[in-house]
């Protein structure tokens, strides 16, 4: 899921509903919104009005409300507009503007969606989050249904092949990591962007990318394929760490005149200072999944592609996969006062893995 989300949990409307079980409280929050807006405008600051509503619009609009995404987006566009167009929030200005035409584009209004993605390019003329929208609407606006599929798959299976490549020659031990992957778009859970599937050996990308410039796509595709270099299903709060840096790195590398905002805002936390956006992800993991600090393929500030070659002891499951059952059935039949050398190779009963 996205780091952003994970580091602000608490959300107003959701706040809102907690705290006072009046019969409009426990109404869908279309119905709340004002109330839930009120509530939080006499206790919280304008800006963090605006954030707080940014995160609850976004996870309304990833859990298919499109509607009532874009109530609370319009509500914060129309009633904080003075304070978005200061310059040290145009992040969260363009936030809305896409957030919106995304809404209005899920609602299959175009023509009133256009206009929000125009007013984001004017701003950043290369943002991935207006454009990838741009030109799905585009699409969308094919008549003959034949040629519309076709423009869809042809985009897609593009965008994954230019990645993979992007990927593959930024260095040689993602190659090597990505041979025998099979790397696909999929409908996945709100707010996971990648996943990596240890069972059947694939990377499944978000379809919200499937329109996304290459690079984009290449940066999630790198966190992923550090998951997959460990050949496992078991992750870890060091995994993830590494993920995300490595994700980082790439990004700024090969990025050119492209923004995206997840990308982006990653970047800057990690660069303003390294250790605490190490330490945000460890808190996020820590109150989601309750992840171990270690996972059995993957060390700290080492990661090991040359799986096959490696053995691990494993004393402790709960030092490795925390208390997340999905990830621990495999350990629990190890006895935890013996010592077991472990295959990172060996089949894992594990699901899948997110994209934090």
């Amino acid at each position: 899921m996205s780091i952003n989300h994970l580091f602000s949990k608490v959300t107003y409307g959701n706040y809102y509903l907690a705290n006072n079980k009046s019969k409009e409280a426990t109404e869908e929050p279309t119905v709340a919104i004002l109330s839930s807006l009120n509530f939080w405008k006499s206790k919280q600051s304008s800006s963090d009005i605006v954030d707080l509503g940014i995160k609850d619009s976004r996870g309304l609009l990833e859990q298919k409300k499109p509607e009532s995404a874009l109530k609370k987006y319009l509500y914060i566009y129309k009633n904080y507009k003075n304070l978005l167009e200061q310059k040290e929030k145009e992040t969260k200005l363009l936030q809305v503007l896409t957030g919106m035409a995304e809404c209005y584009k899920d609602l299959r209004q175009y023509n009133l969606a256009l206009p929000y993605i125009k007013d984001a390019k004017a701003i950043s003329k290369n943002l991935d989050n207006a454009l990838k929208l741009e030109t799905e609407i585009k699409t969308e606006l094919i008549k003959n249904p034949q040629v519309r599929k076709n423009k869809k798959e042809n985009i897609k299976k593009e965008t994954l092949k230019k990645a993979q490549k992007l990927v593959e020659d930024y260095s040689p031990k993602y190659k090597s990591a990505l041979n025998g992957i099979n790397i696909i778009y999929d409908k996945l859970r709100p707010n996971n962007y990648a996943e990596w599937r240890a069972p059947e050996k694939t990377i499944a990308i978000s379809e919200r990318f499937a329109f996304s410039h290459p690079t984009v796509v290449a940066a999630y595709l790198v966190h992923e394929t550090i998951h997959a270099g460990d050949r496992d299903s078991v992750d870890s709060i060091t995994e993830e760490q590494c993920a995300y840096i490595e994700a980082i790195k790439f990004w700024e590398q090969n990025r050119g005149s492209n923004n995206e905002l997840e990308l982006d805002s990653h970047t800057d936390l990690y660069n303003n200072s390294p250790e605490d956006f190490k330490e945000k992800i460890e808190n996020s993991y820590n109150e989601t999944l309750s992840l171990g600090k270690y996972s059995p393929g993957h060390v700290e500030r080492k990661w090991r592609h040359n799986w096959k070659a490696i053995t691990y002891q494993v004393k402790d499951p709960n030092e490795y996969c925390g208390h997340r059952i999905e990830l621990c059935n495999r350990f629990k039949q190890i006895p935890s006062n013996k010592q077991r050398n472990f295959s990172a190779s060996e089949p894992t009963n594990s699901k899948f893995k997110t994209l934090a």
